[in-house]
């Protein structure tokens, strides 16, 4: 028989020779559920069982036995009943098979492939919608949808795990009644039903009576007799569960229990994607952040530097016109004109001296040696120093907590920190208002506030201010703030600027109430000081 008439023929058939597989056309490799090409070249021990090999061995020219019924083992290792028969054909052994299995073995066979494609079409679903759904609920609800249509289940949940809170969590749920939801929302890890999933981390069958009230009643009111909770797991970590409910007896939901584990995979490998994508982005803000403070730092350093050089070269020529001024005014004792400009050289020098100290104390900040020192003693020391003859209009309220403790900071910085605000504050209000200091202690930390009734600082800007030399005063040198929250900072607290209620700038120092650990001190960030 020509092998071309066998290749189109209905009926398997395999050729044998010296107990080796030279041919096998179409319906043998359907039957045997592999290619034809996988058979050529297989010893016949791989193909056939030994009975069937020595039944139909033929010799060369010799009578086909009778046909008979024999196991034919397929490449794979399947078994495949089948009636064959055999006959010699130039130098080769054609063997011709029949499915020798009843129907309903077939009917069995073919619905567990169809079954098997389903559950490998689902995956394959799901695993395309991890990859392509923009964020994870949006998966949780296209996959969800899934995973009701194959398993056939009436409602589906997926709920993570809050390791913070020992709680799961309700993250999205399909067919499932707004009362179940609630009740299910949060289900600490200590309940009955699925939490103990989390715990052993094997997937189980739930009848509704395994749910404590009121979840029981929530879960019955959605039509669920039974749930199957599968977790989601992410190697040997459990990173959810999700929840089926069937109705009627648990043996219809616990046939349905190896599809839905096989279904829960693409959630856990979905979930951890997001997961690590949360962390890389994270990290990426973080180095971000991390960059703009290096840059931050380096050029404050830079400036500091170059202010330093500044100061040092120019106290050194002020000294001079300090002096020179004294020596004119003690020779000349000047009168009229020659006396107005002399007071405004010394207006103007004294100044550019105030300058200089603003730019050597931003650029040689010292480390704060702190010690405990009564708040309220500072604060009026530094309004004594910044506004010792209140002018016309001003009003000054102090707000101070009796019960607040010493608070441990350098005395000397934060005295002149609150002098830079307090400073600040009163050129604010050029026609009057009102300058109130109020301490207050905030849980860990002492509050520190500078109000005034000022234009206030808008928001665009509050950021800006804390910049060195950057001023909205045309005689500004846009340190005062600098050094107000460098000192804040070196202290371990923070200094920011709000709205005040009423109207006005209201700055903040808030100060730990333990000593700080030591911080690096490098250029603040601040608005600006008078000067």
């Amino acid at each position: 028989m020509s092998r071309d008439r066998l290749d189109e023929a209905p009926i398997p058939a395999i050729a044998l020779r010296d107990d080796v597989v030279t041919y096998a056309n179409r319906a043998a490799g359907a039957l045997l559920g592999t290619e034809p090409a996988a058979l050529v070249g297989q010893p016949a021990a791989r193909v056939l069982a030994a009975e069937a090999r020595d039944a139909l061995r033929v010799p060369a020219g010799g009578a086909a036995p009778r046909a008979l019924a024999s196991a034919v083992i397929a490449a794979g290792g399947r078994r495949v009943e089948v009636e064959a028969s055999a006959f010699a054909h130039g130098g080769e052994t054609v063997v011709l098979l029949r499915d020798a299995r009843t129907p309903g073995e077939l009917a069995a066979r073919r619905a567990d492939l169809e079954a098997g494609d389903a559950e490998l079409a689902a995956r394959n679903r799901l695993v395309d919608l991890a990859a392509t759904a923009p964020d994870l609920p949006e998966f949780f609800a296209r996959g969800l949808e899934v995973v009701r249509e194959v398993a056939g289940c009436r409602g589906v949940g997926v709920w993570l795990l809050d390791e913070a809170r020992g709680e799961l969590v309700l993250h999205r749920s399909l067919g499932v009644t707004p009362q179940a939801d609630a009740a299910h929302a949060r289900v600490p890890l200590d309940s009955a039903g699925t939490a103990s999933v989390v715990r052993s981390g094997a997937p189980s069958v739930f009848p509704v009576d395994a749910f404590r009230e009121p979840t029981r009643s929530m879960v019955a009111a959605a039509g669920f007799d039974t749930v199957v909770s599968v977790p989601l797991r992410v190697r040997s970590r459990v990173v959810g569960v999700m929840n089926a409910g069937f109705g009627g007896p648990p043996d219809v939901a616990a046939a349905r229990l190896p599809l839905l584990v096989k279904l829960a995979g693409p959630f856990a490998a979905a979930v951890e994607t997001q997961r690590l994508f949360d962390d890389l982005r994270r990290s990426y803000a973080e180095l971000e952040r991390a960059q703009r403070k290096l840059v931050q730092r380096e050029r404050l350093a830079a400036i500091g530097e170059v202010s330093a050089v500044i100061a040092h070269e120019v106290r050194n020529p002020l000294a001079v016109v300090f002096n020179s001024l004294g020596s004119l005014q003690r020779i000349l004792r000047p009168q009229g004109d020659v006396r107005l400009l002399l007071d405004v050289i010394q207006e103007e020098a004294d100044r550019l001296n105030r300058t200089v100290g603003d730019l050597l104390d931003f650029a040689r900040p010292s480390e704060p040696s702190p010690r405990p020192e009564p708040l309220e003693r500072l604060v009026d020391e530094a309004l004594g120093a910044a506004v010792a003859q209140p002018p016309e209009g001003l009003a000054i309220r102090r707000e101070h907590d009796p019960a607040l403790p010493a608070v441990p900071v350098d005395g000397r910085q934060l005295r002149q920190a609150l002098v830079n605000l307090l400073v600040n504050a009163v050129q604010a209000m050029p026609r009057g208002g009102t300058l109130s200091v109020r301490t207050a202690r905030d849980g860990a930390h002492v509050r520190l506030e500078v109000c005034d009734t000022g234009p206030g600082v808008p928001e665009g800007m509050r950021q800006r201010v804390f910049e060195p030399f950057y001023s909205t005063k045309a005689t500004g040198t846009g340190l005062g703030l600098a050094v107000v929250r460098r000192i804040a900072e070196s202290h371990g607290g923070s200094a920011e600027v709000l709205d005040a209620p009423g109207g006005g700038a209201r700055f903040v120092l808030r100060l730990p109430l333990e000593p700080a650990p030591p911080v690096e001190i490098g250029g603040g960030v601040g608005s600006d000081r008078p000067g």
